[in-house]
């Protein structure tokens, strides 16, 4: 464990989340940007995510680590992790969610089936073995702007949709008071 991190001069952080876990611990991730590695355009930086933890209350940190690197897009968290299991924290991240085991550092990566969505909202139901997942077109706010609502099976890496809004109309009902 150490007090601070490193300088970092050749990245940029954005801030991610913090998650209290259930035995005290608290994980930080956030994101990274780092300066182009060979083969990628001059000037493109490739965002990576990675994290943290605490034992003391941030007092100190683990040294970072980093999640695998997407080569099909960039990953961004804007969620906080989710403790499915001692060994099995779920990263619910922009382009993917990952499944992560701190004890082995083995990942289980479910790509998100919609092209152009990136995760809204996750909720895990550990009893049932799946997440709910809400994404949001990538695209401008306004006309075609679209959410789809799936269920992730953590077991088989499936999903399945529930709602597509530009498929659907979402009815509202008021009640008098």
């Amino acid at each position: 464990m150490r007090v601070a991190f490193a300088h970092t001069p050749k990245h940029m952080i954005y801030p991610g989340s913090l998650t209290a876990l259930a035995d005290g611990r608290v994980i930080h991730a956030w994101n990274t940007w780092y300066q182009p590695e060979m083969g990628e355009k001059k000037g493109e930086k490739s965002r990576y995510v990675q994290f943290s933890v605490s034992a003391d209350d941030g007092k100190t940190w683990s040294e970072p680590k980093s999640l695998a690197k997407n080569a099909a897009a960039h990953s961004v968290i804007r969620h906080p992790i989710v403790e499915l299991a001692d060994d099995e924290w779920l990263f619910p991240l922009m382009d993917r969610t990952v499944v992560y085991d701190p004890k082995t550092g083995d990942t289980k990566v479910y790509d998100i089936p919609v092209k152009h969505h990136g995760i809204n909202s996750i909720t895990p139901d550990e009893s049932r073995g799946v997440a709910y997942i809400s994404t949001c077109s990538d695209g401008r706010r306004g006309p075609g702007e679209s959410s789809i609502f799936l269920i992730l099976d953590l077991k088989t890496g499936k999903y399945r949709e529930l709602i597509d809004t530009e498929r659907h109309t979402i009815v509202q009902s008021v009640h008098p008071s």
